[in-house]
């Protein structure tokens, strides 16, 4: 399905989120149905509906407060039970890039067995249920979209809009004063939100939206790295992994090398998204 993740301005708002919505719901059903052909592809592109949806929700907000909190929060559980599948896969990537800066300073039987340990984390998940349970939650948010109407006429996308920008603008100072983990994840999230609302409204204020995309973009996918590294980190230090570690013939000083490696990539990639951040959130305010 390739659909424009888009609103067209010349047409009622409350019209176009439900289009948008049912796109994306309908996207997601079909991701589904895949689960078992392509699982690793289907899983990325599923959690990105659901964070479109939401994205969406933010966005139409202010024009349907209760409607958005009410479906924000079913499509938030939805997008939970996916997020086994999704840590599994992150952490074989995050593993992948571990080796390769490893490859000439480990002996490989140290790699053979960190791996060895890493993949015991997550066990395989059992995609039969969650399909059946998905395919008719999906269907019935389909259905529940008919009914979504305008409760506060007097706001419209762009306060959304605005209200999201605002919220990033103060989790990245946030993060930027604390460099704790949860905060720059938080960041990340509405980084996102952020990202696919200037994708929605890419059409409303084009020269001014249409530059956001690409930093926007770049400041996700380098917290989304970030955020990686800090659950393999935090898999690594954590007992009873520790142990299986050292029973597997990983020795500390190893195991203090990786983890020295991940944490001095964190602090580049958090570094790097601040850089680009105060630039893209220099502004209390973007549109009015």
């Amino acid at each position: 399905m390739n659909v424009a993740f888009q609103i067209e301005p010349d047409r009622p708002e409350c019209d176009e989120v439900r289009r948008v919505a049912v796109e994306q719901l309908t996207e997601a059903k079909r991701l589904v149905a895949e689960l078992d052909s392509d699982q690793a592809r289907s899983i990325h592109l599923l959690r990105r509906c659901f964070k479109r949806l939401r994205a969406l929700l933010r966005l139409a907000r202010p024009m349907m407060p209760n409607t958005c909190q009410i479906e924000n929060r079913i499509f938030r559980d939805q997008a939970r039970r996916i997020s086994a599948i999704r840590d599994a896969d992150s952490l074989t990537e995050t593993l992948t890039w571990v080796e390769k800066k490893l490859a000439t300073k480990v002996s490989d039987k140290e790699v053979a067995a960190i791996r060895s340990v890493c993949s015991q984390q997550h066990s395989d998940v059992d995609t039969t249920e969650l399909q059946t349970s998905l395919l008719d939650q999906i269907q019935t948010a389909i259905d529940r979209t008919s009914n979504w109407k305008p409760e506060n006429t007097g706001k419209n996308l762009i306060d959304g809009f605005e209200k999201t920008y605002r919220q990033s603008r103060k989790a990245m100072r946030k993060a930027s004063k604390s460099r704790a983990i949860q905060d720059f994840h938080e960041w990340r999230k509405l980084v996102k939100y952020h990202w696919h609302q200037c994708q929605l409204l890419s059409k409303f204020g084009e020269d001014v939206i249409a530059a956001r995309l690409r930093p926007a973009k770049n400041i996700a996918s380098k917290l989304g790295d970030d955020h990686d590294l800090a659950l393999f980190i935090e898999m690594m230090t954590t007992q009873p992994t520790k142990s299986a570690f050292r029973k597997s013939g990983v020795r500390r000083s190893t195991l203090k090398r990786v983890v020295k490696l991940c944490r001095k990539k964190r602090d580049r990639l958090e570094t790097a998204a601040l850089h680009t951040g105060k630039r893209l959130f220099s502004k209390s305010s973007i549109l009015r």
